[in-house]
């Protein structure tokens, strides 16, 4: 390892140090990249590479300690610092000259971003966005933290130079005891029963934690944490607990409500910065609207409450009419910030309600918005619908609110980045699908296989593997497990609904290859495959945070998978899953809430096979019966009447036998190989889902 000399100064440059006003001019090692976020970079004056050979390479050759920026497009605090620090030509130089600087997508590149950001809450004890984190050559993390102001930062990047060229095995002995810290979190944890009891425990956890006034989990911030719902929609409609069910209510009511949904546009924003909902930060993700979407349609379904539907459908209309592409992709995000402010564009004054609906209607607008001269967020407000209901509110709110969202349309919008994702799509496509179902809403399936047919043409290689990430039909980034279990589950939904035997032979291959390539001998799945570079050795992906976890989505794929085809290699894989986290999950469970919901679920997860067609009427009365009630303990499938396919029945031997009795479409219910008696009447199909205590 080269010793630069004690008094500091910085490595001489080769060829390939490029100035602060040459990157500004011709771009950066960005310049080429797709990435919107990457592209955003391309121009400043620090010389940023793109995480590869290339960069890490050059790291190594010139013994230079790596700075390592992570971010996405949409994040409010990596724009802030780039206008602060990384268009700083001192800032620039300097990097620069000491440093090989890389910046990554942390959308394309999860496995990145998940692995530095263990690090970074390893030394700090949290994390976020931008990620800053200063890496030894052979890529072990010895600094790191978030956002830092510009002097702050250049004070920093001055101290990590001079330690690296005086104490540099101080710095090389950080970085070790990083790297071990993030192994031992995850090793020699030994195995304990994951059941329902694991799962109460959780679930009594979270209703303590529970704000009693607004919902969601007591804090100075709220985030939506659909998973988390999830688990706790499913347990009260398995046990009717009073307990469960208030608290959840009390949450989607005031998210529903509040200003973390946009009232005129639909859809929902990033979390709330204070604890009623009212003042999100403004951007919005691709997967927090998919989840919640889903989340509000089962939820209208089992508390039978109409509003949640309504929340359901405006989201899902939000995304089909301002997320989707040409192509039937859904972008991944807007951005919080316009004209160089966050959240402008999502703004209104009474003034401003007037101009749209004259000075009577627009004062009543003003009423139903909480629109004040006052204003909730610096001087002017973010609409919410918490004003106590008069008659014909709804109806002039149905009126005006098509001309308000016309008048904000003229507005300077925040910027969207059309990167695709592919588990967030699938996640958009499985909302689609049971929304459909619950809400009798055939367009919201249709655009649910328009999306699954066209991911799976743009975001596999040649070989037939999954695809991370796409911009402009190009698709870069190796799919990671996440991907493999959102995809699945989309797919396998997408069978129930349609009946098209291609959805489920993709489900199929799609767990296959997860199985081959991201299984772990112990049980669960890597994030990565294990063809795949893993700075720091493979990193399991087991708690859920925004999105359910890579081995949450698994466990789902596999249990369901099991009960359809009747394939006990599947079961048994969710079993090793179930045994191999087990530790993991029961030292901290309640953050792992997909997890504990597919434990719960062991043994009692109904299979429904209609033989019959989809187009004819008494076939889709039987599939209408479990779509409107979308009930999480099922999963259904398709043979037509004549029985399955011999290539079909070779990958789902339980669907052997499986046929129209006497030629009417006949569903079948088993659980565990026990089955119902067939039935082709739709009361009686309703009566098996809702065995074992179950809310519709």
């Amino acid at each position: 390892m080269k010793n630069p000399g004690s008094d500091g100064a910085a490595p001489s440059a080769d060829r390939h140090d490029r100035d602060p006003a040459t990157c500004r001019l011709d771009g950066n090692g960005l310049r080429d990249e797709r990435s919107l976020y990457l592209q955003q970079h391309a121009h400043n004056p620090v010389d940023w590479n793109p995480w590869g050979p290339d960069a890490l390479a050059r790291a190594r050759d010139l013994d230079r300690p790596i700075f390592l920026s992570v971010g996405y497009a949409s994040c409010h605090w990596c724009h802030v610092m780039e206008r602060e620090a990384f268009d700083d030509d001192g800032i620039a130089a300097f990097l620069n000259t000491r440093y090989v600087c890389i910046k990554v997508d942390r959308e394309e590149r999860p496995d990145i971003d998940a692995v530095y950001m263990d690090a970074v809450q390893a030394m700090t004890g949290s994390g976020g966005w931008p990620m800053s984190v200063f890496l030894t050559p052979d890529l072990r993390p010895f600094f790191g933290g978030t956002y830092v102001p510009t002097e702050a930062f250049r004070s920093l990047i001055e101290r990590i130079a001079a330690v690296w060229a005086t104490r540099r095995e101080d710095a090389i002995d950080q970085g070790e005891r990083v790297r071990k810290a993030i192994a031992d979190f995850t090793g020699g944890v030994e195995e304990q029963p994951i059941d329902a009891a694991t799962a109460q425990a959780a679930v009594d956890e979270a209703v303590q934690r529970f704000d009693p006034a607004w919902g969601g989990l007591t804090g100075r911030m709220k985030f939506p944490q659909a998973p988390l719902l999830d688990l706790l929609l499913h347990r009260w409609r398995a046990t009717g607990d009073a307990r469960i069910a208030a608290p959840l209510r009390r949450t989607l009511d005031a998210m529903a409500s509040g200003g973390i949904r946009d009232q005129v546009g639909g859809g929902f924003h990033r979390y709330a910065v204070e604890p009623t909902w009212t003042v999100p930060h403004f951007e919005k993700m691709l997967y927090d609207n998919a989840l919640l979407a889903r989340l509000y349609a089962e939820a209208a379904a089992a508390m039978r409450e109409p509003r949640y539907g309504e929340v359901a459908r405006d989201t899902l209309d939000f995304l089909l009419r301002e997320m989707a592409g040409a192509d039937g992709l859904f972008h991944a995000s807007f951005d919080a910030d316009s004209e160089g402010e966050e959240g402008t564009f999502y703004l209104w004054t009474p003034a401003q309600l007037r101009e749209v609906a004259g000075d009577r209607e627009g004062a009543e607008l003003a009423r139903v918005l909480g629109v004040t001269d006052g204003g909730n967020f610096e001087g002017r407000t973010i609409p919410t619908r918490r004003a106590e209901a008069r008659p014909g509110d709804e109806a002039l709110w149905a009126t005006w609110r098509p001309a308000l969202l016309e008048a904000r349309a003229s507005r300077c919008a925040p910027g969207r980045d059309t990167k695709v994702v592919l588990a967030w799509n699938a996640m958009a496509v499985t909302a689609l699908v049971e929304a459909g179902g619950v809400l009798g809403e055939p367009r919201f399936i249709e655009a649910a296989a328009r999306t699954a047919d066209r991911l799976w043409e743009v975001h596999r290689d040649p070989e037939g593997r999954l695809m991370r990430a796409s911009n402009d039909g190009h698709a870069t980034g190796v799919g990671v497990v996440e991907d493999h279990g959102a995809f699945g589950l989309a797919l396998l939904a997408l069978h129930g609904a349609t009946g098209e035997d291609r959805f489920l032979h993709r489900a199929l291959d799609v767990a296959t290859r997860a199985r081959e390539r991201f299984r772990r001998p112990e049980g669960g799945y890597y994030l990565t495959p294990d063809d795949h570079e893993a700075p720091l050795d493979r990193r399991l992906d087991v708690f859920d945070n925004a999105t359910p976890s890579g081995n949450g989505t698994m466990a789902r794929l596999l249990s369901r998978l099991a009960a359809v085809t009747g394939d006990a290699s599947w079961a048994g894989e969710q079993d090793a899953l179930l045994r191999g986290l087990s530790g993991l999950v029961v030292r901290s469970a309640l953050g792992a809430p997909w997890i504990l919901d597919v434990a719960c679920m062991r043994g009692a997860l109904l299979s429904v096979v209609i033989a019959g067609a989809p187009t004819n009427q008494a076939a889709a009365a039987l599939a209408e019966t479990i779509a409107r009630m979308d009930p999480s303990w099922c999963v259904s499938a398709w043979v037509p009447a004549e029985g399955p396919s011999p290539g079909l029945l070779a990958r789902a031997p339980a669907l052997e036998g499986r046929t129209a009795i006497q030629g009417r479409p006949t569903a079948y219910a088993c659980r565990e190989g026990a089955c119902h008696a067939p039935t082709s009447d739709p009361d009686v199909l309703r009566e098996r889902l809702l065995d074992g205590g179950h809310r519709a």
